[in-house]
């Protein structure tokens, strides 16, 4: 009898301490405001179509400390020697904010492609994130119209040149040849060498096209290679996004 007695009560004290190692790990840092929190604006981007060449597609994704104290960002890192990830600057206060770029070379690349880009840190919770982008060098699937909607741009890579036959604008056709009408958007562009690109029209319907404007910031010293693209994306009249595109944008500042 005193066995039996012995058991009921060893039990209840067995589950008690089941139910309190099963708090998830890491509880107490998410409800810390004091420690530092890594986040993104996004960690995927999608370039979408894209010519092959001696070119490149260009993202930045901004990086914020949400937490509340100095985080410090130990390590960026591509996952191939085809990328770079230039960081801006490795340590954020509170709310403070600066930009990973993805800088993609296409050169040797004729199908679709998937990167990734690892960022070290001293957020506890997210010691090592991998942000991710890919895109799709495919021209024969970029137009085959069976596949589904589609915009074409001309030229597919803009050259600005460099030495005399250097030129700070450019404009570039951008087609529908499906058989609905589109709605055109500019999703992303490179800040650092571009001003804000602008479409001549948004809706385009079948058959139609538009002219993309695109203009340099000013002109910076030294000789400077041009590594930019622009990205847009098409819409149908649902307001659904049903291809993209990246123009990519090269030459030299001297």
């Amino acid at each position: 009898m005193r066995k039996l007695l012995f058991l009921v009560f060893i039990l209840p004290g067995l589950v008690f301490g089941q139910v309190t190692n099963n708090a998830p790990a890491g509880t107490e840092d998410v409800m810390d405001p004091t420690k530092p929190h890594i986040s993104f604006d996004s960690e995927t981007f999608d370039f979408g179509f894209a010519p092959q060449g001696h070119a490149y597609l260009v993202h930045a994704y901004q990086v914020t400390n949400t937490g509340g104290a100095p985080l410090l960002i130990t390590n960026v890192r591509p996952t191939c020697g085809c990328t770079a990830a230039p960081l801006k600057k490795d340590k954020l206060e509170p709310n403070e904010s600066t930009e990973i770029t993805a800088i993609f070379r296409l050169a040797g690349y004729r199908h679709p492609v998937s990167k990734a880009i690892m960022v070290m840190s001293n957020d506890s919770l997210r010691i090592n994130v991998h942000l991710q982008f890919s895109a799709n060098l495919d021209t024969a699937v970029w137009r085959d119209l069976s596949e589904g909607p589609r915009i074409f741009s001309e030229p597919n890579l803009v050259n600005l040149g460099r030495g005399d036959s250097f030129v700070e604008e450019a404009e570039v056709v951008i087609s529908n040849p499906w058989k609905d009408e589109l709605k055109l958007a500019i999703i992303d562009y490179t800040k650092d060498f571009l001003k804000k690109p602008e479409l001549k029209k948004d809706n385009l319907k079948s058959g139609k096209s538009t002219k993309l404007e695109i203009e340099l910031q000013d002109r910076q010293e030294g000789i400077v290679e041009i590594q930019a693209s622009i990205t847009l994306a098409a819409f149908d009249g649902n307001d659904n996004e049903v291809t993209r595109i990246t123009v990519p944008i090269i030459g030299y500042y001297e």
